[in-house]
C-alpha cells in the first residue's frame, strides 16, 4: 500500500517537474483529477492499514476487520468474490465508493456499540476504533491533495488545484463523519454522567480528529471557490443576508460551529482550541481565551496572541489569493473576519 501511494504521488510530481502540468490541466483536466484522486485514495488506504497495524489486541483486530467486512458488503451487496474482507477491501474491488462505504460502516458500528450496553472501557475503545477508521484515511487523503495541489499549482502558475472537485467533499464522506462525531460525543457525555471521566476524556482527541477531517473535506470546495473569485465580505453580526454567503463558505462555517459546540459542550476546551486554531475559528478562540484559566490560554500560539492582545497570521486561503495581502494587525484581523 505504501508503494502504491508513493508510486501515484511520484507520477504527479513527475508531471509537474517535467513541464507537462499546465498543458495537461488545460487539455485533460478530468484525467488530471482522476490521477490525483487515485493518489489520494492510495494515501488513504495506507493510512487505514496503519490504523489496523496499531491494534493492540486480537479483539481490536477482529473489530477492525468487522468494519472492513461491513464496508465490503455495502459495496458488493454481500456477494464479494473474496472470502477475506481485507483482501477484498484493499484489492481489486469494482470501482466504487469504497471509502464512502467504509465511513458508513464505521458510523453504523459506533451506533451499534452505543446500543449494546457495553461497559465503559470496551465502549470507549469501540468508539476510538470507529473514529480512527473514519478520520485517519480522510486526513491522509486531504494532506495528499494539499501536497499535490501545491506542486501542480507551482508548475501551472497557480491553476493546478482546479482540475476536479475533491471526492472527499461529497456528502457521502462528510455526513458519516458528522454522524460518527455525534455518536462519539453522545458516548462521552454518557460516560461523564456515569462518573467515567477518564474513559470520556479518552474520546476527546478522536472527536477532534473527526471534526478536523470533516473540515479538511469542506476546505476543498472553499479553496476552489476562492481561486475562482474573491470571497465576498460578510459579517452576520451586522445583519448581512445569509444568502450572500457562498454555499462552500456557509458549509465550512457550520462545520466549525458543530466542532466548537460538541467539544466545548464536553468540556474539551483544549481540543476545541486546537481545532479552532487549525481552521481559523477566531470567535471560538476568543471565547475560550476569555473563559479559561490562564494556563490553558497559553497552550497554543493563537491563545498566546489573544492573551497578549496581538493578532495571528491571516488564514492561508486568504493569504494565497493575493501577493499584496494586508500585513498590518488591523488588516489581518479584517481578513480573518471573512472566515
Amino acid at each position: 500500500l505504501e508503494r502504491r501511494a508513493d508510486g501515484t504521488a511520484s507520477l504527479i510530481r513527475l508531471v509537474g517537474a517535467g513541464g507537462l502540468a499546465k498543458r495537461l490541466c488545460d487539455a485533460a483536466p478530468a484525467e488530471v483529477g482522476k490521477a490525483r484522486e487515485a493518489a489520494e485514495k492510495a494515501a488513504a488506504a495506507a493510512a487505514l492499514r496503519r490504523v489496523q497495524n496499531r491494534a493492540a489486541t486480537q479483539q481490536e483486530e477482529e473489530g477492525f476487520v468487522a468494519i472492513l467486512a461491513s464496508a465490503v458488503d455495502r459495496l458488493t451487496g454481500g456477494s464479494s468474490p473474496q472470502s477475506d474482507p481485507q483482501e477484498a477491501f484493499y484489492g481489486p474491488l469494482p470501482d466504487g465508493p469504497r471509502f464512502e462505504a467504509l465511513l458508513s460502516a464505521a458510523a453504523s458500528d459506533a451506533q451499534r456499540a452505543s446500543a449494546e450496553g457495553l461497559a465503559a472501557a470496551p465502549l470507549a475503545a469501540r468508539m476510538r476504533r470507529a473514529a480512527a477508521v473514519a478520520s485517519q484515511p480522510i486526513l491522509a487523503a486531504a494532506e495528499a491533495r494539499r501536497r499535490h495541489g501545491a506542486s501542480l499549482a507551482t508548475a501551472t502558475g497557480g491553476g493546478g488545484d482546479a482540475s476536479e472537485p475533491a471526492w472527499t467533499a461529497s456528502p457521502a464522506i462528510t455526513a458519516p463523519l458528522l454522524e460518527l462525531a455525534g455518536s462519539v460525543a453522545d458516548t462521552a457525555a454518557r460516560l461523564t454522567s456515569a462518573g467515567e471521566e477518564a474513559e470520556a476524556a479518552s474520546l476527546f482527541a478522536p472527536l477532534a480528529s473527526l471534526h478536523a477531517a470533516r473540515l479538511r473535506c469542506l476546505l476543498a470546495p472553499l479553496a476552489a471557490h476562492a481561486a475562482a473569485s474573491p470571497l465576498p465580505r460578510h459579517d452576520a453580526a451586522e445583519g448581512a443576508a445569509e444568502g450572500a454567503v457562498p454555499q462552500p463558505l456557509f458549509a465550512f462555517r457550520e462545520a466549525r460551529t458543530d466542532a466548537s459546540k460538541q467539544l466545548l459542550g464536553l468540556g474539551a476546551a483544549e481540543h476545541a482550541a486546537s481545532v479552532a486554531e487549525a481552521f481559523h475559528d477566531f470567535r471560538t478562540l476568543a471565547r475560550i481565551s476569555a473563559s479559561t484559566p490562564p494556563p490553558l490560554q497559553l497552550s497554543t500560539p493563537a491563545f498566546a496572541a489573544f492573551a497578549s492582545g496581538g493578532a495571528a497570521a491571516a488564514p492561508p486561503l486568504l493569504a494565497a489569493r493575493s501577493a499584496t495581502a494586508p500585513t498590518s494587525a488591523a488588516a489581518a484581523a479584517a481578513a480573518q473576519a471573512q472566515l
